[in-house]
């Protein structure tokens, strides 16, 4: 099952919109902090991040 999640920045208060079917995994990777493979690029600057 897929999921639409919204996530807030703590850090510059920018808003990203996402889908995933691995909610909790996809957390994971936008708040890593380029320390997995397969970092996202489009939120490694404003983590950390949150679900709003």
């Amino acid at each position: 099952m897929f999921s639409v999640y919204v996530l807030l920045s703590l850090t510059n208060g920018c808003y990203y919109i996402g889908s995933t079917g691995d909610l909790p995994g996809r957390l994971v990777q936008h708040n890593s902090g380029g320390q997995q493979v397969d970092q996202i690029r489009s939120t490694v600057e404003g983590r950390p991040s949150r679900k709003i």
